[in-house]
Formats: C-alpha cells, sequence, structure tokens
C-alpha cells in the first residue's frame, strides 16, 4: 500500500460545526482541534484506567445538562463528545446521543454522525443515522437545513451515489455552506476544468476546502502510483494555506504536513511545519487558538520523527495559556496537557490540567464555566486518563 493512502482516514473535513474553539465557529475549516491528535493505541493511552473514563463520562454528561440553556453550545460539545465515542468503538452510546436535542438539532447531529461512521465504514450506523436525519430535516431551520443537507450530499458520495448526492447539493444555495460539499463532489469524479475552476477562486475564502481537495487529488495519484503528481499537488496544497493571508489559513496546514510525512516527503514536511509555526508565532499570545496551535505542532514534530525540533513549543503553548481570556485559557492548558502525555510526563499534564480547571472555574457565568470544565472533561475521557478527587470534585460542582 502506498504510504500516502495510509492517511485517508486521517484526512481532515471541514464543517463549520464540528470543532469547539470560538475561533473555529465561523470558518469552518476543520474538524481537528488544534493539539487533539487521533486516540493513540495501547500503553499509550493508560491502559488500565477505564474507571477514570467512566467518571469522565458521567462529569461530560453533568457539564452538557448545565449547557443544555444554550442548544447551540450544547449541540457543539455534544457533537465532539459523540466523535469520541465513535473513535472509541462506543457506537451505542453515541447512537443514544442522536436524540437528546428537538428535530432542529436531531437533524444536523444525526447526518454528522452518519458521516463519521460511514467514513468508519459501520455502514448500518451511518444509514441509521442517516434515516434520522432525513425525517427530522422538514423540522430544522434554514441554515441548519443548509448544512445538513451538505452533509447529506457528502455521505451519498461516500457511498457513491451520485445521483442522490447532485439532488442534495442542488437544495445548499448558500455559498458557504457550499464549499466542502463541491470539494467532495469534485473529488468523488475529478474532472481536470473543475478541479481547475474551484482552485481558481480566492484562496482567502476558500484555502481550506482547495487544500482539502489538492490532498485527496494526491492521495489518489499516490494510490495509482503517480509519486511526481502526488507530491506535486501537497507543494501546492501547502502553498494555497500559506498565500490566502488568512488569520486560519495556518489551520489547514496540519492536513497538508502530515499527508506529506505519509507520501515520504520528509524534507518538504518538516519544512512545512516549520512554516506553520512561523505563522503560529504572529499571533499575539492572548489569541485563543495560539496555545493549541501551537501544542499541535507539538505534535506533529513527533509525527514527522523530529520531537527534538518542537522541544520549546510547549512552553510557549503554556505562555499563550496564561495569557489567554480565561474563557479560552482552558482549550489551551488542555492542549498542553495533551503533549505532556505525549512526551511521557503525566506529572506535568496533570499540573496543566490543574491549571485549565482554575480557569474555567473562575469564570462567572455558569454556562461558560460549564463550556470551560467540558474541556477538561473531554480530555480525560478522550486520553482515558484518571482525574484527582479534587479536580472530579470542581467538576461536578
Amino acid at each position: 500500500m502506498n504510504r500516502l493512502s495510509m492517511i485517508s482516514g486521517r484526512i481532515l473535513f471541514f464543517s463549520v460545526f464540528t470543532c469547539g474553539l470560538p475561533w473555529l465557529r465561523g470558518e469552518g475549516v476543520t474538524e481537528l482541534v488544534p493539539g487533539v491528535p487521533l486516540p493513540l493505541k495501547g500503553a499509550e493511552v493508560g491502559e488500565g484506567k477505564v474507571e477514570g473514563g467512566v467518571a469522565a463520562l458521567e462529569t461530560a454528561d453533568y457539564l452538557l445538562g448545565q449547557l443544555a440553556s444554550d442548544e447551540d453550545e450544547h449541540w457543539k460539545a455534544q457533537t465532539r463528545l459523540c466523535r469520541v465515542l465513535i473513535r472509541q468503538g462506543r457506537d451505542a452510546e453515541a447512537k443514544a446521543r442522536m436524540k437528546t436535542f428537538g428535530p432542529s438539532y436531531q437533524s444536523l447531529l444525526a447526518a454528522t454522525l452518519a458521516l463519521e461512521w460511514q467514513r468508519r465504514g459501520l455502514a448500518g450506523e451511518a444509514a441509521e443515522a442517516a434515516k434520522l436525519a432525513e425525517t427530522s430535516l422538514a423540522a430544522s431551520d434554514t441554515w441548519k437545513t443548509m448544512r445538513t443537507n451538505a452533509l447529506l450530499a457528502e455521505l451519498a458520495l461516500a457511498q457513491r451515489d451520485e445521483v442522490k448526492a447532485r439532488a442534495l447539493l442542488a437544495r445548499v444555495t448558500d455559498p458557504l455552506d457550499r464549499r466542502s460539499c463541491e470539494a467532495e463532489y469534485i473529488l468523488a469524479k475529478p474532472e481536470p476544468e473543475q478541479v481547475d475552476a474551484f482552485l481558481a477562486r480566492p484562496a482567502r475564502e476558500f484555502h481550506a476546502y482547495q487544500s482539502r481537495l489538492l490532498v485527496g487529488l494526491a492521495e489518489r495519484e499516490g494510490r495509482a502510483g503517480k509519486k511526481a503528481e502526488a507530491e506535486e499537488r501537497l507543494r501546492r496544497a501547502a502553498a494555497v494555506c500559506v498565500g490566502a493571508r488568512h488569520p486560519a489559513a495556518a489551520q489547514s496546514l496540519p492536513m497538508v504536513i502530515e499527508a506529506m510525512h505519509g507520501a515520504g516527503m520528509e524534507k518538504e514536511a518538516v519544512e512545512t511545519l516549520a512554516t506553520y509555526v512561523a505563522m503560529c508565532r504572529k499571533y499575539p499570545d492572548d489569541a485563543e487558538w495560539k496555545a493549541p496551535s501551537l501544542a499541535e505542532a507539538g505534535r506533529l514534530y513527533r509525527v514527522v520523527g523530529k520531537p527534538e525540533l518542537g522541544a520549546g513549543l510547549e512552553g510557549e503553548a503554556e505562555k499563550s495559556s496564561r495569557a489567554a481570556f480565561f474563557l479560552y485559557a482552558p482549550a489551551g492548558w488542555v492542549a498542553c496537557a495533551r503533549l505532556a502525555l505525549q512526551r511521557g510526563d503525566g506529572e506535568e499534564a496533570k499540573r496543566y490540567v490543574g491549571e485549565a480547571v482554575k480557569n474555567a472555574a473562575a469564570y462567572p457565568h455558569p454556562r461558560g464555566r460549564a463550556m470551560g470544565l467540558f474541556e477538561t472533561a473531554l480530555y480525560f475521557l478522550e486520553e482515558r486518563q484518571e482525574a484527582t478527587e479534587e479536580v472530579m470534585g470542581e467538576l461536578k460542582k
């Protein structure tokens, strides 16, 4: 198998409702929360710590209850939690959560999870979720209807039902909601004219989707043995992100870096990663996305086999977390904790988590407090880490 094809399961798709970080909510650039890798395996996740995961799920549910007064925040948090459960193979638990909302958000959550299950090869779960999304769609309102149809169109493409995908895409009239689905549609059946037209659109608005398309095309060409063509696609994907001159452009580079690494382009991967770090460092320290982005760079240096080059990034992420507004700081501290875990320092990870809890607990509004504490509960669940009684007590206040 070509190394590039191995990263197909980790290619990032771009939907505005998949990330909890506030800076991503309006841009729709990536599903990946910076600093949050796919689940680690075996001993790396802390075998024997299932009890901590169970307690974390109970705590996450408790905090979700506190967010229920704001259906939008509740849905975003529930979506993130369901994705974690699916990645851990806890599909029944994720399935039960699809009906925790009224029809408006229910259709959107169900469509999101349907696509997640389809990508993981669970056709039965995907079909069940898609059916719920379709039956709930009539009660949804305009923006949710648009995004649900876009997701269902992507699902139809993944199921190789081009006729259904075309019909669903025709319902999506908002150009912002069409971007991701158009990229997927072109990728499903790439025609040179369509590819060129999509890549000719303004990079400032389309960089995330253009880079997604280029990485997808590179993956296809890699499978076909067209190594030179695949490498050129990935170089162009990096250039699109760098040249977009948009604050969120850096956030599309991790996907490209991992694709380069998967394709054996080690030199280009390391160079692009250095560019990513430089772009992240231009953010002011109090920018809510700086700490998670720097932590993501630290993770990527481990991915490309150069952990020594990212040795100072954890400290920089900590500095940014201290400067961030305390509503956003918990995400930075949790990103630092994950980075510490990846290098095997569990004690330092606990210290970072303590800072996350302290920042979140200091927020005066109960909903904002719950949002920050949810970041910590999700960390314990995702990393299968146990929390101290003191931390768990704070989370459940």
